[in-house]
């Protein structure tokens, strides 16, 4: 088994409102080992986001706070270190891509400025130094003639080159861990299909670890190697990637799974998860999903299930695996 690289132990952010406490992300732990994709999945505003802020204490205070967890990575404990030190590991040993990359690129900035800070934040090089860095890296995307499009602006750039630009930006310093946050978000599926590859080669290739933060299952099922499911702040399933697609095992996996578009009959209509997300805001006790799962029972509004082993490698939350409660279902 492969070294952890980045370990997320008990994470919680909460952020602090007029209407109550947000409890954004509640306890959720996971591993990124070395050289290998790992998956966040769920819905949109179950914490995917917040996560992934939260380990490169990008939190805005406030109203946001991380109230308790660890996040180490290669052994040391980024939530102890200052924001001297924070700007300092970001994007030369964490290097984060957003969802959006026109909002996340300076919209007065040359595309080569931009990437020319970057270096320099970092390294002590030349001018020329950094320009054949940026270059270099540019190419490595898959974009051609970086001398164009290094004095061009991020709007006059297509979708799909100003996500290739981001990569081509967070791969500078060539980080241990990419963060990749909805990396096909607003791009043509095949602009998506190119972006996906990419990612995967740079793993292959430079052995960057990568952290994909999606709601799109299909894109897991072919990229990433183990997973974790959220849902509402927390971690309801993990597993490798085949054993939460051949057996799945929290009735929300499950429910997702079934809405998937496949090779369903033409006019077959599709599965649907009934209910609303919760609210985040003083939330009530009992499991978060208990009021839209078809199995829940008394004590699923009573008490929120652990996250626990069901069998080796494959963890899940729910009180149909607690033997204590196994009379009830």
């Amino acid at each position: 088994m492969m070294a952890a690289l980045l370990e997320v132990y008990n994470l919680k952010t909460y952020f602090y409102t007029r209407r109550g406490v947000v409890r954004a992300v509640d306890s959720v732990s996971f591993d990124v080992r070395k050289g290998e994709i790992y998956g966040l999945v769920g819905e949109s505003g179950c914490g995917k986001s917040v996560t992934a802020l939260s380990i490169i204490k990008l939190i805005p205070n406030p109203p946001g706070k991380i109230v308790e967890g660890i996040v180490k990575l290669k052994g040391e404990n980024l939530l102890e270190k200052s924001n001297k030190e924070m700007r300092s590991i970001r994007g030369k040993e964490i290097a984060m891509i957003f969802q959006d990359p026109l909002t996340s690129l300076d919209p007065i900035m040359k595309v080569g400025s931009q990437m020319l800070e970057t270096i320099k934040s970092h390294y002590d090089v030349s001018d020329a130094e950094a320009l054949t860095m940026i270059k270099e890296s540019l190419h490595s995307v898959g974009i051609s003639d970086p001398d164009v499009r290094i004095q061009q602006y991020p709007f006059q750039l297509s979708g799909g080159l100003r996500q290739r630009v981001m990569i081509a930006t967070a791969l500078l310093c060539k980080p241990s861990l990419l963060i990749a946050d909805e990396p096909t978000t607003n791009l043509d599926v095949t602009v998506q299909a190119q972006i996906l590859t990419l990612i995967k080669n740079l793993r292959d290739t430079i052995g960057t670890s990568v952290l994909l933060i999606t709601h799109n299952l299909g894109i897991v099922a072919w990229l990433c190697d183990r997973l974790s499911v959220m849902y509402a702040g927390k971690i309801v399933e993990q597993a490798d990637t085949r054993s939460i697609f051949t057996q799945p095992l929290h009735p929300y996996t499950k429910l997702l799974l079934k809405a998937i578009p496949g090779k369903v009959a033409f006019k077959t209509k599709l599965e649907t998860i009934e209910g609303d997300v919760p609210t985040l805001v003083n939330i009530p006790p009992g499991c978060r999903f208990h009021r839209r799962c078809p199995y829940a029972k008394n004590i699923c509004a009573i008490e929120d299930p652990n996250l626990l082993d069901f069998e080796a490698n494959h963890k899940v939350s729910c009180h149909i695996y607690n033997h204590k409660h196994w009379e009830e279902f």
